[in-house]
């Protein structure tokens, strides 16, 4: 009899710890090079609303790469949709983090040591910290500083 209640006891710690385990990465709000509050790159207007529900504010207006539409959440969310689909994301919000924790107002140490694959360097006269190069057709992850502390995070397509 002991060992079927040892037994029973160590499947439930087992479950309980796969389940813990799996819930972790679905808790995740920014997925570097993929998605910010489910948002993810390529998806429709229409996809983003029934995601995360209707903009406060619709900004419109064309440049070269076709027409932008800028669906904004305030603070929490930013979304950039070019010819139809959304081309770059951006969160100001510090609930906004990815599953180790980092986000706005994570420090720089923290990207450095938590986010695989990223550097930090000054591009264009911002100091970030971005996962891949800024080449056409590149997926970026950029965490923006400053004085050395994430302001925004934004993942985009890089287009020209």
């Amino acid at each position: 009899m002991r060992n079927a209640t040892g037994i029973a006891v160590a499947a439930s710690a087992l479950l309980v710890l796969v389940a813990g385990t799996a819930a972790a990465p679905a808790s995740a709000k920014i997925v570097v090079g993929t998605s910010i509050k489910g948002v993810e790159l390529g998806m429709t207007k229409k996809q983003v609303v029934a995601q995360v529900g209707k903009p406060k504010k619709v900004d419109k207006f064309t440049t070269e790469f076709g027409r932008v539409k800028i669906l904004s959440y305030g603070k929490k969310l930013t979304v950039n949709i070019t010819a139809g689909a959304v081309t770059l994301m951006r969160t100001r919000s510090p609930r906004q983090v990815t599953s180790q924790g980092v986000g706005v107002g994570s420090s720089k140490k923290q990207v450095k040591q938590f986010v695989p694959g990223v550097v930090c360097d000054n591009v264009s006269g911002f100091r970030s910290c971005h996962v891949n190069d800024f080449l056409p057709g590149e997926i970026v992850t950029v965490f923006r500083l400053k004085q050395k502390v994430v302001k925004s995070v934004e993942i985009g397509r890089v287009l020209d």
